[in-house]
């Protein structure tokens, strides 16, 4: 019984240090496991961070190129128009001799058109709805054997509404390439609705002087915009009626829509 008693009262102490030893080394040792495997898990992270980034940045490079080639196809696209455009328009000839604009040949409207064609790709919707309405003012302009005679103050005033139009379209090109922020072609909207409510005025309702030319029209729309929509308006009307007026009205509807959404006032 002494024995054991004594065996219990010498082994205290002994546990009482490896409790001890146990209670000071046991943090450290779980707070030495717990930094080796953060620090591999944050190495782990990183790792995969840099090649992420790697992988982010290879893509980025090569989205850069490529918005690079496409902007300058785009740059060299429009350029080619505008070159057109300039090209056509120099080639209503004035008489000086005669004091009369000449008609052109037919084969100026099918060259500009070839032009359009080939660069359709990067024309978008609104530009290239303008770039149509310059093309078919130039046919007007051209000598047919429908009409193998226009008058000269018809050409002046087709070269007038040719002149704007390349203006707008001009100066929307620069907005496209990013050294702009105009908004030009709500004028070629406001022309446009103009250049056919002239040529169905009976349908449309718009009694205004049949001398005067779209672009004075233009004038009136701007003072009187809700008479011209409601222009536009009685013109859709007339064009529902029939179907080979489908182009047409669906012409007429965008001219509705944009000018409505544009907010184009009477000032």
């Amino acid at each position: 019984m002494s024995n054991y008693i004594w065996a219990l009262i010498t082994s205290l102490p002994l546990s009482g240090i490896v409790l001890a030893c146990v209670y000071y080394l046991a943090p450290k040792f779980i707070d030495r496991a717990f930094r080796v495997s953060a620090d591999k898990t944050i190495e782990t992270f990183k790792a995969a961070l840099r090649a992420e980034s790697d992988r982010v940045q290879h893509l980025f490079g090569l989205e850069l190129k490529k918005m690079s080639i496409v902007y300058e196809y785009q740059r060299n696209s429009f350029s080619n128009v505008i070159l057109a455009m300039h090209e056509a328009i120099a080639a209503i000839d004035f008489d000086w001799h005669q004091e009369v604009f000449q008609p052109i040949s037919k084969a100026v409207p099918e060259k500009f058109d070839r032009v359009t064609i080939t660069e359709s790709l990067f024309l978008d919707d609104e530009s290239e709805h303008a770039v149509h309405l310059f093309l078919e003012i130039l046919w007007r302009c051209a000598a047919t054997p429908m009409d193998p005679d226009v008058e000269s103050e018809e050409l002046r005033g087709h070269r007038d509404e040719l002149l704007f139009l390349s203006g707008q379209i001009r100066e929307y090109f620069r907005t496209r390439v990013g050294i702009s922020t105009a908004k030009p072609l709500i004028e070629v909207a406001i022309l446009g609705a103009c250049i056919l409510v002239k040529q169905y005025s009976q349908k449309s309702g718009w009694h205004s002087d049949s001398e005067l030319t779209a672009m004075d029209l233009m004038s009136e729309a701007r003072k009187d915009s809700t008479r011209l929509i409601g222009a536009l308006q009685t013109l859709a009307s007339s064009f529902q009626e029939k179907r080979f007026y489908l182009e047409r009205q669906q012409e007429t509807e965008r001219y509705i829509r944009i000018l409505t959404n544009s907010g184009v006032d009477t000032a």
